[in-house]
């Protein structure tokens, strides 16, 4: 039997059906089994997921318990209960993520594609496509699936094999543990990030920015874009860093405000991001256009 393909957005509906014709549903069908037997081969190997753990080539991360609050298993089980998404450029960049439901041993189980804004085949512009011999002007607006898998969920058994993704398509965030006192006086005196109050930080601390800590930390991304480069895409966004020098190189302060720390903490997670269809910025949790400072 062919598989229904479903999208996982990033707003309400947060699952919408696409419309395939029969063809391209058989090819869904074979492209996600065929992954899906890749994901099994090349991950045998399970490992409860823990934030600082760095996986080998042929391990999972694995959480027993993963609640299935957007209704992934719903949407398979009454697949015309679920709208069909829009067939337009907007709503193809608010997708997240595409799944499908396969029955394995009599149980349904979940396989999930992350989806990247550069998958979308948009007619802004001139798209062509190759068919019949020769390039045609794309006719509507279009996307391409990913070459792999990115997670499967069986029962509550939700396996994936990066987190950093993972948590892009899913809501990840209450499994982590959050950052703990020492986290915290550890992440002020951290690479390029400085405080010379973290006792402040500590007090201004809730739950959100615990978490936050402890996710910036695991993927330190200022060990991949320098401290000038996360500087400016900060000020497109409005986010003012407050670079200083410390220990003979620059470091960003970390602020002892509670609102300006949770805005530069979502800065440091990738919590904002823009629409590469019409540049438009957003934070990525609510889509909320980020109003920038004059």
């Amino acid at each position: 039997m062919n598989l229904e393909l479903f999208s996982i957005n990033a707003t309400r509906p947060y699952i919408t059906r696409l419309n395939l014709s029969a063809l391209i549903q058989k090819e869904v069908t074979e492209c996600f089994r065929a992954q899906a037997a890749d994901f099994v081969t090349r991950h045998p190997n399970p490992v409860a997921f823990e934030a600082g753990y760095k996986l080998e080539e042929d391990e999972k991360f694995v959480i027993g318990q993963y609640d299935d609050i957007i209704g992934m298993f719903n949407a398979v089980a009454a697949p015309l209960s679920i709208p069909v998404i829009s067939p337009s450029a907007d709503a193809l960049d608010n997708i997240k993520g595409l799944f499908v439901g396969d029955d394995i041993g009599g149980h349904i189980t979940i396989f999930i594609q992350r989806f990247e804004k550069r998958r979308i085949l948009a007619r802004n512009g001139l798209t062509m496509v190759f068919s019949n011999g020769c390039y045609e002007k794309l006719s509507g607006d279009g996307l391409s699936l990913d070459t792999k898998i990115m997670a499967r969920l069986r029962g509550t058994e939700l396996e994936f094999t990066s987190f950093h993704f993972a948590r892009r398509v899913l809501d990840l965030d209450g499994y982590l543990a959050a950052a703990t006192n020492d986290d915290i006086l550890n992440f002020c005196n951290q690479g390029p990030i400085y405080c010379d109050s973290p006792d402040q930080v500590i007090d201004i601390s809730d739950n959100l920015v615990r978490t936050k800590i402890a996710l910036v930390m695991r993927d330190r991304v200022w060990d991949v874009v320098p401290i000038n480069e996360l500087k400016a895409k900060a000020e497109a966004f409005g986010i003012s860093l407050t670079i200083a020098l410390h220990n003979g190189s620059d470091s960003i302060i970390i602020p002892t405000q509670r609102s300006e720390l949770k805005r530069l903490l979502k800065f440091l997670d990738e919590d904002y991001y823009e629409s590469s269809l019409t540049g438009r910025k957003f934070v990525s949790n609510s889509k909320a256009p980020v109003q920038l400072q004059p």
